[in-house]
């Protein structure tokens, strides 16, 4: 999917938050329901933070990426990986000194210089650029395990703490009928599991994305799964405590199709209250 440069400039205008109520709800819509398009939100998000971290954004664009862009925990973790990212990429380059004025090396000099190097006690190499090269692709390999992981634990919505559990019907612009619950969550509250009533369970895995009341995404979560509960077919939705402050949310539920399509299913409205 290409996008022109006028999509691309609303899309822009999207994750800065400076496009208006009505294509606010467009945009929303075709988040649950268009894949491609989904994938082009990504994309244009990681090229946000690029262009944040190489300074490339003018005064304003900074502002709204720093007061509404950042918003998004997930898009917080996404600019510190892409900045770890960047340092082991790019790092600093080393001051060479000039060489120290000969001295006279003792016996206990020359055993440290006859010592073999720190890194062949572990890696069986000689040159020491290669070394340096292993070790990097080591550390990388490292901090990427360590997204991965915690971007799984962060999809899976489980936090430290009590799991506080609330029930949700239809509601919105998906179905008619429907009623915008209000939820207390209790304090020290660290996951907050919501079921989601489906009359659809036809579907191998549902998608979730949550919608706070400025627009912004919150969560979202493209491997949910249908589950029985007392009798009543419902979709599992984990969400951390910490991401749900008092206000008002719309969680969109759509389910996939076999293409890898999702399918927009149903809008739950709820407001958490103090």
């Amino acid at each position: 999917m290409n996008l022109n440069t006028e999509q691309q400039s609303k899309l822009k205008d999207y994750l800065l938050g400076r496009l208006p109520e009505a294509e606010l709800e467009a945009i929303d819509e075709r988040l649950v329901t268009d894949g491609d398009f989904y994938e082009e939100i990504l994309i244009a998000e990681d090229e946000l933070i690029d262009q944040y971290l190489n300074k490339e954004l003018n005064e304003s664009d900074r502002k709204s990426f720093e007061e509404f862009f950042l918003i998004s925990p997930e898009r917080r973790a996404k600019l510190q990986f892409s900045d770890s990212f960047m340092s082991y990429l790019n790092p600093p380059v080393p001051v060479i000194h000039p060489e120290p004025d000969p001295v006279r090396v003792t016996d206990q000099d020359k055993k440290a210089i006859d010592r073999p190097p720190w890194y062949q006690s572990f890696l069986p190499v000689k040159s020491p650029a290669l070394a340096y090269s292993l070790m990097s692709a080591v550390v990388l390999l490292v901090v990427a395990g360590s997204w991965l992981a915690w971007s799984s634990y962060q999809q899976r919505g489980v936090e430290a703490g009590p799991v506080y559990t609330a029930e949700l019907l239809p509601g919105g612009p998906s179905r008619s009928g429907g009623v915008e619950k209000k939820i207390t969550i209790p304090p020290g509250t660290g996951t907050v599991e919501f079921k989601l009533d489906v009359k659809d369970d036809g579907y191998g895995l549902y998608r979730g994305v949550l919608i706070g009341g400025t627009g912004a995404e919150i969560w979202h979560n493209d491997n949910l799964q249908l589950s029985d509960s007392a009798g009543t077919k419902v979709v599992i939705a984990r969400i951390p405590a910490k991401s749900l402050p008092p206000g008002d949310y719309r969680l969109r539920l759509s389910g996939q199709t076999p293409p890898k399509q999702f399918e927009d299913l149903a809008t739950y409205s709820f407001r958490i209250i103090s």
